[in-house]
Protein backbone atom coordinates (compact mmCIF):
# COMPACT_ATOMS: atom_id res chain seq x y z
CA UNK A 1 0.00 0.00 0.00
CA UNK A 2 2.80 2.44 0.88
CA UNK A 3 4.57 1.67 -2.40
CA UNK A 4 1.40 2.41 -4.38
CA UNK A 5 1.04 5.77 -2.58
CA UNK A 6 4.65 6.70 -3.44
CA UNK A 7 4.09 5.85 -7.10
CA UNK A 8 0.86 7.88 -7.16
CA UNK A 9 2.59 10.82 -5.45
CA UNK A 10 5.46 10.73 -7.92
CA UNK A 11 3.27 10.61 -11.07
CA UNK A 12 0.67 13.15 -9.90
CA UNK A 13 2.69 16.20 -11.09
CA UNK A 14 3.17 14.51 -14.48
CA UNK A 15 -0.56 13.78 -14.80
CA UNK A 16 -1.51 17.34 -13.82
CA UNK A 17 1.05 18.69 -16.27
CA UNK A 18 -0.52 16.67 -19.08
CA UNK A 19 -4.11 17.48 -18.12
CA UNK A 20 -3.43 21.09 -17.24
CA UNK A 21 -3.75 22.92 -13.98
CA UNK A 22 -7.45 23.62 -14.48
CA UNK A 23 -8.39 19.95 -14.52
CA UNK A 24 -11.08 19.30 -11.96
CA UNK A 25 -11.92 23.00 -11.67
CA UNK A 26 -14.84 24.73 -13.36
CA UNK A 27 -13.89 26.26 -16.71
CA UNK A 28 -13.56 30.03 -16.56
CA UNK A 29 -15.56 31.94 -19.10
CA UNK A 30 -13.63 34.37 -21.23
CA UNK A 31 -14.18 38.00 -20.28
CA UNK A 32 -15.88 40.21 -22.83
CA UNK A 33 -14.97 43.82 -23.41
CA UNK A 34 -17.58 46.52 -23.90
CA UNK A 35 -16.81 46.72 -27.63
CA UNK A 36 -17.64 43.01 -28.03
CA UNK A 37 -21.15 43.72 -26.73
CA UNK A 38 -21.54 46.88 -28.82
CA UNK A 39 -20.50 45.19 -32.09
CA UNK A 40 -22.88 42.36 -31.34
CA UNK A 41 -25.72 44.91 -31.23
CA UNK A 42 -24.64 47.10 -34.15
CA UNK A 43 -22.92 44.77 -36.58
CA UNK A 44 -19.67 45.71 -38.28
CA UNK A 45 -20.89 48.80 -40.16
CA UNK A 46 -21.71 51.01 -37.18
CA UNK A 47 -20.82 54.68 -37.05
CA UNK A 48 -18.36 55.10 -34.20
CA UNK A 49 -18.84 58.50 -32.59
CA UNK A 50 -15.95 57.84 -30.23
CA UNK A 51 -15.74 58.44 -26.54
CA UNK A 52 -14.35 60.51 -23.72
CA UNK A 53 -13.25 60.19 -20.11
CA UNK A 54 -14.29 62.99 -17.79
CA UNK A 55 -11.31 64.79 -16.33
CA UNK A 56 -8.77 63.87 -19.00
CA UNK A 57 -6.99 66.75 -20.76
CA UNK A 58 -9.28 68.32 -23.38
CA UNK A 59 -12.26 66.18 -22.40
CA UNK A 60 -14.85 68.98 -22.65
CA UNK A 61 -14.12 69.60 -26.35
CA UNK A 62 -14.00 65.87 -27.04
CA UNK A 63 -17.28 65.37 -25.19
CA UNK A 64 -19.05 68.04 -27.29
CA UNK A 65 -17.82 66.49 -30.53
CA UNK A 66 -18.78 62.94 -29.45
CA UNK A 67 -22.23 63.89 -28.13
CA UNK A 68 -23.06 66.03 -31.18
CA UNK A 69 -22.15 63.05 -33.37
CA UNK A 70 -24.35 60.76 -31.24
CA UNK A 71 -27.40 63.06 -31.35
CA UNK A 72 -27.10 63.40 -35.13
CA UNK A 73 -26.56 59.64 -35.56
CA UNK A 74 -29.63 58.86 -33.43
CA UNK A 75 -31.76 60.63 -36.07
CA UNK A 76 -30.13 58.78 -38.96
CA UNK A 77 -31.01 55.28 -40.08
CA UNK A 78 -27.78 53.37 -39.44
CA UNK A 79 -26.36 51.88 -36.25
CA UNK A 80 -23.93 53.86 -34.07
CA UNK A 81 -22.50 54.08 -30.59
CA UNK A 82 -20.59 56.39 -28.31
CA UNK A 83 -19.14 55.92 -24.87
CA UNK A 84 -18.25 57.78 -21.72
CA UNK A 85 -15.77 55.83 -19.65
CA UNK A 86 -13.99 56.11 -16.35
CA UNK A 87 -12.44 54.28 -13.46
CA UNK A 88 -14.40 53.21 -10.42
CA UNK A 89 -12.77 52.07 -7.20
CA UNK A 90 -12.31 48.53 -8.48
CA UNK A 91 -13.30 48.46 -12.13
CA UNK A 92 -13.65 50.25 -15.44
CA UNK A 93 -17.07 51.50 -16.49
CA UNK A 94 -18.57 52.57 -19.80
CA UNK A 95 -21.95 54.08 -20.53
CA UNK A 96 -23.58 55.66 -23.54
CA UNK A 97 -26.05 55.10 -26.34
CA UNK A 98 -26.09 52.44 -29.01
CA UNK A 99 -28.38 52.20 -32.03
CA UNK A 100 -28.76 48.56 -32.96
CA UNK A 101 -28.72 47.05 -36.44
CA UNK A 102 -32.50 46.69 -36.01
CA UNK A 103 -32.91 50.45 -35.43
CA UNK A 104 -33.55 50.60 -31.67
CA UNK A 105 -31.72 53.24 -29.65
CA UNK A 106 -30.61 51.93 -26.25
CA UNK A 107 -28.70 53.34 -23.33
CA UNK A 108 -26.12 50.94 -21.97
CA UNK A 109 -23.91 50.44 -18.92
CA UNK A 110 -20.84 48.23 -18.65
CA UNK A 111 -18.91 47.40 -15.48
CA UNK A 112 -15.76 45.31 -15.80
CA UNK A 113 -16.01 43.96 -12.21
CA UNK A 114 -19.40 44.58 -10.60
CA UNK A 115 -18.57 42.42 -7.56
CA UNK A 116 -15.44 44.37 -6.72
CA UNK A 117 -12.77 42.01 -8.03
CA UNK A 118 -11.87 39.90 -11.03
CA UNK A 119 -13.60 36.76 -9.74
CA UNK A 120 -16.92 37.76 -11.31
CA UNK A 121 -17.95 38.35 -14.88
CA UNK A 122 -18.44 41.77 -16.33
CA UNK A 123 -21.96 43.22 -16.53
CA UNK A 124 -23.51 44.79 -19.63
CA UNK A 125 -27.07 46.12 -19.40
CA UNK A 126 -29.28 48.05 -21.81
CA UNK A 127 -32.52 49.98 -21.58
CA UNK A 128 -34.69 51.57 -24.29
CA UNK A 129 -33.76 55.18 -25.02
CA UNK A 130 -36.93 56.69 -26.50
CA UNK A 131 -35.78 60.35 -26.63
CA UNK A 132 -31.98 60.69 -26.73
CA UNK A 133 -31.04 64.28 -25.89
CA UNK A 134 -28.45 66.53 -24.28
CA UNK A 135 -28.90 68.95 -21.40
CA UNK A 136 -26.81 71.18 -19.17
CA UNK A 137 -26.42 70.41 -15.48
CA UNK A 138 -24.73 73.51 -14.11
CA UNK A 139 -21.64 73.90 -16.30
CA UNK A 140 -21.67 70.24 -17.40
CA UNK A 141 -23.05 68.80 -20.62
CA UNK A 142 -24.96 65.56 -19.97
CA UNK A 143 -26.85 62.97 -22.02
CA UNK A 144 -30.14 61.24 -21.21
CA UNK A 145 -32.98 59.29 -22.77
CA UNK A 146 -36.03 61.34 -21.79
CA UNK A 147 -36.84 64.97 -21.05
Amino acid sequence: MMKAFRIFRSVTPLILGILGTSWGQPAKQERREVFDYLSELTGQQAKQCGGYAIGMPGWEETQKRVLNCAVAAAMESGPFYFYENGLATDSVFYRGWVKTAKGSVLSYNYDSAPCGNSSCRERFTTQPCPDPNLYMQGPWLKFRCDR
